[in-house]
């Protein structure tokens, strides 16, 4: 949709731009016939009609040739078409003239022209054939060089909406990677607490409900208010407090009062995921501490520290959490 509206706005600019130059052609008789205050409208359309020839291999060559052949790489056509417009233009000029003398009869009485005035006749209609012609080829270079900016400011366009459609379902994709290397974290968590107590195996299924539903819902928008991410944050954080022991230290200090602003979902996880992957372990004390912080409307700031039991887990799989965020 988003490509068609851009198309259609660049025909509309484009055409609006050739009416204008087009009727500012058609305004010069007015002020150059009409500049003494005597204004001859008849003399003004015959001016009107000597134009004629000239818009009429615009139309030509801008809805023709150029569409046809130019646009599809058939260069040969493309400049057939051109010679054959151009001849065909140049043989409407003494219709035109026809046209002046039956409106406004100044054609001189029949006389017999001698050699100089025969020769000086030759170099004039010369000379105004040569003056037509280079005036089509400085049309058809202005109308070429137009309708390439506005297929450049196109291309342009859409390359722009491609780079931003490839970045959102960039996005999704990686979203629906975190999504579910979330929940197999956590149902792992589950199945170690399904014979550790029972009980608080069902409080854990409760809140990874309350959790999926956030991830399945709020996580699929662009943005989701902080408020709803840093209540997915404390929900995440009680989940694995309930999987730890006592001998593990985890502080999760997020402020009540809260900016109304909103975040890209999900950009925490994968950080407080290994926090706890790496910074808990069964043998020793641990610790995991995460803080967040708003000094300003504007500015965030997120602290994750965590104890250092990684060495214990070289062979395990790297994963994709910190690539994804």
């Amino acid at each position: 949709m988003l490509k068609q509206i851009d198309k259609i706005d660049g025909r509309i600019i484009e055409r609006t731009i050739y009416v204008l130059l087009w009727a500012v052609f058609l305004l010069f008789p007015l002020l150059i016939i009409g500049g003494n205050g005597n204004l001859s409208w008849e003399r003004v359309v015959l001016e009107w009609v000597r134009l004629l020839p000239f818009l009429l291999f615009f139309i030509i060559h801008n809805s023709l040739l150029i569409p046809t052949f130019l646009m599809k790489k058939k260069y040969l056509l493309y400049g057939c078409g051109l010679i054959i417009s151009i001849i065909a233009v140049i043989m409407l000029f003494p219709v035109c003239r026809e046209i002046h003398f039956l409106v406004l009869p100044e054609r001189p009485p029949h006389t017999i022209p001698d050699m100089g005035q025969q020769r000086m006749a030759a170099e004039h209609g010369v000379r105004n054939l040569s003056d037509r012609i280079l005036f089509m080829v400085l049309i058809m270079a202005f109308n070429l060089l137009l309708k390439y900016f506005f297929i450049q400011q196109q291309k342009l366009r859409l390359e722009e909406t491609k780079s931003r459609e490839s970045i959102q379902t960039e996005l999704n994709f990686l979203k629906n990677q975190i999504s579910p290397h979330f929940f197999m974290n956590t149902l792992n968590n589950i199945h170690a607490l399904i014979d550790y107590d029972p009980d608080i195996a069902k409080e854990t299924v409760i809140s990874l409900s309350r959790m999926m539903r956030h991830i399945l819902y709020e996580s699929q928008s662009r943005r989701v208010h902080i408020k709803k991410e840093m209540d997915f944050i404390r929900s995440y954080v009680e989940l694995m407090r309930l999987k730890t022991s006592e001998k593990v230290a985890i502080s999760c200090n997020i402020p009540d009062n809260l900016p109304n602003k909103s975040i890209p979902p999900l950009i925490f996880t994968s950080l407080i995921e290994n926090a706890f992957k790496h910074g808990v372990s069964l043998k020793g004390k641990s610790y995991v501490s995460i803080d967040f912080s708003f000094p300003d409307e504007v500015h965030m700031t997120c602290r994750i520290a965590n104890s250092n039991h990684s060495a214990n887990r070289q062979g395990e799989h790297k994963g994709i959490g910190l690539e994804n965020t």
